[in-house]
């Protein structure tokens, strides 16, 4: 009852540890901060002194003196230095709580799943040492089965794939075994891990595998960057993709690629989407939901290659913010199609947010029947 009474009373929060960015949403407010995941150092004596933390770090990358350097905490989707990405999410916590509810947070933060223990036990004790009265990791591909997993209802296999900026992450799941009403709360349990529970009186989603690969739209990008051939740039990212993909179970499991749809989750995905609706100006409400088939999708990449660089930079579906990694993020999307066609792609602008939410509301025991 107390630690209900204590939920009710702080601003509980969930944090996205991205490679270009980081989110944080504090229940009943939504995203209240996206900031770079950037911070900017001085080395005293030895030791690192942090400066500066998120926007106010990003505009000192390549303009510091020699004692102070801008980095990256986080690099290919794991954590490159965990001692300043500590510092990092402790600035972004106090940043948000700032004492401004009765009792300390409970917080939940999406961890790369390549993060070691060492890692791991570093960024849960830097949210402790934060003010946060509970904390609780979650790998991203559990937090974008679990947001973007919700509108299933096919007696089918589905494949989450949430494309990052470092790294991509692709969780197959099969439902079939699960009552289609029951459905949505199987993918919620999914915040306790990808085994299930023997010992649950409920039905559980199982997860055929699951993968990280090291490579997103920056990293994929940085790879071919010598590459000046528009065209030839894009088929060689997308195969190179694809070659990556060899230790994920389905790819060598014909039987498995048949009957199953695609969840995209990321902003590749919500792009080629709003590109297909041809939409001048975002607009989630048509977007999230929508179904694409593999065609669709295949012709909004040629329209993309058609455009050329100078052309998608000036496209308002594209956006300027996006106009840079758009292609890096198609062939990744290309390559999963090529070899998983599919005519039911839905597009879910929930993701990693919402598996956050969902998994600090089962956490909590506020969802109907309890904490799963």
């Amino acid at each position: 009852m107390f630690s209900r009474l204590l939920g009710m009373l702080s601003a509980d929060m969930a944090i996205d540890l991205g490679t270009a960015n980081t989110l944080v949403y504090v229940k009943g407010r939504g995203i209240v901060l996206n900031e770079p995941s950037v911070v900017a150092i001085a080395h005293v004596k030895g030791r690192k002194q942090v400066l500066a933390v998120g926007d106010e770090a990003k505009m000192m990358l390549g303009r510091t003196p020699g004692n102070i350097q801008a980095i990256r905490p986080l690099r290919d989707g794991a954590i490159a230095d965990f001692e300043v990405a500590e510092e990092m999410i402790k600035h972004f916590i106090r940043k948000v709580h700032n004492r401004r509810s009765f009792a300390s947070p409970q917080v939940i933060v999406c961890v790369p799943s390549g993060s070691t223990a060492v890692e791991r036990r570093a960024i849960q004790e830097s949210a402790e040492s934060a003010g946060a009265r509970r904390v609780f990791l979650i790998e991203e591909p559990m937090a974008a089965a679990i947001g973007a997993g919700l509108p299933v209802t096919e007696p089918t296999g589905s494949m989450v794939v949430d494309i990052g900026g470092g790294s991509t992450e692709l969780v197959w799941i099969d439902l079939t075994r699960v009552p289609r009403l029951d459905r949505p709360k199987a993918i919620m349990r999914l915040h306790a891990g990808f085994k299930p529970d023997d010992n649950s009186p409920f039905p559980a989603a199982r997860v055929v595998d699951w993968i990280s690969v090291p490579l997103g739209v920056a990293t994929l990008r940085e790879q071919f960057d010598d590459v000046k051939n528009d065209a030839a740039r894009f088929a060689l990212m997308s195969w190179f993709f694809e070659e990556n993909l060899a230790d994920f179970a389905p790819y060598a499991n014909e039987q498995d690629k048949e009957g199953f749809q695609i969840i995209g989750t990321s902003g590749t995905v919500t792009t080629v989407a709003a590109s297909h609706l041809g939409l001048r100006r975002y607009d989630r409400n048509r977007v999230d939901g929508l179904r694409m088939t593999s065609d669709q999708i295949d012709k909004v990449i040629r329209d993309y290659l058609t455009l050329g660089p100078e052309g998608r930079r000036n496209d308002p579906r594209i956006g300027r913010d996006r106009q840079t990694l758009i292609m890096s993020g198609a062939a990744i999307l290309q390559a999963l199609l090529r070899i998983w066609p599919t005519d039911r792609l839905s597009v879910a602008d929930r993701g990693l947010r919402e598996g956050l939410l969902y998994a600090q509301m089962s956490a909590d025991g506020v969802l109907e029947d309890g904490a799963y």
